[in-house]
């Protein structure tokens, strides 16, 4: 953890929520990969571990018992930048019965218990590779299956399956997936093949749990994974899960604190358990976090699940929420929404859901009064996270061989640090913070300046606001910060497969032209100063001048030397 990310007032003895809730979640390390995973990660079997690392979601799909329901967006990362997952819509994972229908290829959990022809043959062939630069290795799938057979509890159940129904010996067989633990999760980590799962034989009148999943030989039916099982994970990631641990499960209790004279809730939550689990500690496995491409996905799909219990537990505390007093029908016809077709029963999301309408709504009417009692905004502050602060490079030396694509979570943890600082000098702002499309998190900020501060005039805009290199021998420090940082592109010719150029053209309208001086023009945007002087810099290959400089501040670029444009 990060001094700034402290919970407790400075000068007092460092406190932490954002890991364990101050010592109040307490679950079982993660225990190192077994070696063979271990060794892949490490590149020993691979002449070029990058691999490995670049193909190691085709390696877990392989391998995973359900598949994800959610879409997949592949708009935005074309394989030009640093790679994202993306997915829209709900997500959900979804598993089928132990043989595939007739005429029909086995997949996911079916790998496991069908015998037809050569399993690793079927694993590659029954996964897309979008790849080009890479190829799926057989001998790796082939050490992956013997690994898994060894160490993961579902895959020993699904193997015993297989026997059974190869032999004969059952005909009306099914795989009972358990989601109930006689053990406590805070002690316990490492789950057996019978606590997890069991083989039932007969007509399937056997009693079952709430959550618990029943497989069947050959239904043709899919059915959802319900998040709050605690093979939920597993059965998705056996690669960041190689000994089958369990995941996120109700009623897990939160550890008994002496110190704390009263407790609101007595059991871990859904975000408290993934918070938990993201975290590094130098006497747990590392396999999560160094998984990089899957490790992504795993952090984008406990976001999901996050999101679709909190959404349940609104959709089903309605009456808490007093969503009585909206009358439906009478709201609808109000609105001219007369077509009874699309009148259904409406659920109200509270302001506290980010994102929802009333949460959106609440926030327009602050910022409006904000400005009411201040003013107009004079300032559009952009404060971007820079991927090479030492922040983040000295975290992850931690762990070899990460990049900082790898770790989503280190670089928004760290970007949210210095824009904390930067918002204590104001005494009021206006800011929302988003994600770029290459994943680093930036600030939008509204700042409004005291009437003796305003910047009524072009050379007091010049006073603040710079859009030209600084000189390389009276400044060397903020050149060197404004030739890698606020540099647009350079696109066009230079480079015509640019995101920004778009239809022959900069979409930002770059490179701009020489002002000999700062001009206001008519709708009342800045024509920052941009003068001829002969300063230039070698950017990406490229010669570029100050028609490409991103107008800065330099005072807060030395400070923070963040990425985009601060002013």
């Amino acid at each position: 953890m990060w001094n700034q990310e402290r919970s407790s007032k400075p000068g007092h003895v460092p406190r932490f929520f954002m890991c364990c809730q101050d010592g109040k979640i307490q679950l079982p390390l993660l225990v190192e990969a077994p070696n063979y995973l271990e060794d892949l990660h490490r590149g020993i079997y691979d002449n070029n571990r990058t691999c490995f690392r670049e193909l190691i979601r085709a390696y877990n799909s392989m391998y995973s018992f359900t598949s994800i329901g959610g879409m997949i967006d592949h708009s935005i990362v074309d394989g030009r930048s640093p790679y994202s997952f993306r997915i829209s819509g709900s997500n959900y994972h979804k598993i089928g019965s132990l043989l595939p229908n007739p005429n029909c290829k086995p997949m996911f959990a079916q790998l496991y218990v069908c015998v037809t022809g050569d399993e690793a043959t079927n694993r590659i062939h029954a996964v897309h590779i979008n790849n080009g630069r890479f190829s799926i290795n057989e001998d790796v799938v082939a050490g992956l299956r013997q690994m898994l057979d060894t160490t993961n509890p579902y895959v020993q159940t699904f193997r015993y399956a297989r026997d059974f129904l190869a032999n004969g010996a059952a005909v009306d067989l099914r795989i009972r997936i358990i989601e109930q633990r006689s053990r406590d999760a805070r002690q316990y980590n490492l789950p057996t093949a019978s606590e997890v799962a069991a083989l039932m034989v007969g007509d399937g009148s056997e009693i079952v749990e709430r959550h618990d999943s029943i497989l069947c030989t050959n239904d043709g039916f899919l059915q959802r994974i319900n998040e709050c099982h605690p093979a939920y994970m597993p059965l998705q990631y056996p690669l960041l899960f190689p000994y089958g641990e369990d995941g996120w499960r109700i009623n897990m209790p939160i550890r008994s604190n002496p110190n704390s004279t009263s407790r609101k809730r007595e059991f871990v939550s859904m975000r408290e358990f993934y918070a938990y689990r993201i975290q590094y500690r130098p006497l747990e496995g590392k396999t999560l976090m160094r998984s990089g491409r899957l490790f992504q996905q795993f952090v984008v799909d406990a976001y999901a699940a996050i999101e679709e219990q909190r959404l349940h537990w609104v959709r089903t505390n309605q009456k808490q929420l007093r969503a009585d007093v909206y009358e439906g029908l009478q709201d609808a016809v109000k609105s001219g929404d007369h077509n009874a077709a699309s009148i259904g029963q409406r659920l109200i999301l509270p302001s506290s859901f980010t994102g929802g309408p009333r949460y959106m709504a609440q926030a327009f009417q602050d910022a409006m009064a904000i400005c009411q009692w201040y003013g107009p905004p004079d300032l559009f502050i952009t404060f971007t996270c820079n991927a090479k602060w030492e922040e983040i490079n000295s975290t992850l030396q931690l762990i070899p061989d990460q990049r900082v694509e790898d770790r989503p979570d280190i670089v928004a943890r760290s970007s949210w640090s210095p824009i904390r600082v930067f918002r204590l000098f104001l005494r009021t702002d206006i800011h929302v913070v988003e994600f770029q499309k290459r994943g680093l998190p930036h600030a939008h900020i509204l700042l409004t300046l005291a009437n003796q501060d305003k910047l009524l005039t072009p050379a007091d805009i010049d006073n603040f606001i710079s859009a030209e290199l600084p000189n390389k021998d009276t400044d060397p420090q903020a050149f060197q910060i404004v030739s890698k940082t606020m540099i647009h592109g350079p696109c066009g010719e230079a480079n015509p497969y640019s995101p920004c150029f778009v239809g022959g053209e900069c979409s930002k309208k770059y490179p701009k032209n020489f002002n000999t001086e700062t001009v206001i023009d008519i709708n009342g945007f800045a024509n920052y100063r941009r003068r001829n002087d002969g300063r230039n810099a070698t950017v990406r290959r490229q010669e570029i001048d100050n028609l490409w400089v991103v107008p800065y501040n330099r005072a807060l670029l030395l400070k923070y030397n963040s990425v985009d444009t601060p002013f």
